[in-house]
């Protein structure tokens, strides 16, 4: 029923961490973006990236492929943005998780988290041509 101007997506965190694989994650994320092509033809997609953190350190390699084939296909199509807020996340001398950017948990963003994703989010977000209520 639903009409939207913009889908904004974060999906696979929790897919890696259950074992799939970055190829079965990418399958999964193109099957959606075929659904959503089909429902809501022309309807643009932001993907936000899986992102880097303290708790699933371990499963960043994997996390890291998953999202350079998500990249490189949104890279191919229009209506298609990736948000990569796993650079600017890693952007320390250290190049790991900010303990700042989580919550206790080492999995949860912080407020400081979610305002490095909305750096990221909004110019795309405005890219699109949908308005942001920030």
């Amino acid at each position: 029923p639903y009409q939207p101007k913009l889908i904004v997506l974060y999906a696979s965190d929790n897919d890696i961490a259950k074992g799939l694989a970055p190829r079965e994650v990418f399958s999964d994320f193109k099957k959606l973006v075929a659904k959503v092509n089909t429902a809501l033809p022309g309807t643009p997609l932001v993907y936000i990236a899986i992102k880097p953190s303290i708790k699933r350190k371990n499963l960043w390699p994997e996390m890291k492929k998953a999202n350079d084939l998500i990249a490189e296909f949104c890279a191919q199509h229009p209506k298609l943005e990736f948000a990569d807020i796993a650079k600017p996340m890693l952007d320390n001398p250290a190049h790991s998780p900010d303990p700042e950017l989580f919550k206790k948990d080492g999995l949860h963003l912080s407020a400081e988290g979610y305002q490095v994703w909305k750096n990221v989010l909004l110019p795309l977000i405005e890219k699109t041509g949908a308005k942001s209520s920030q």
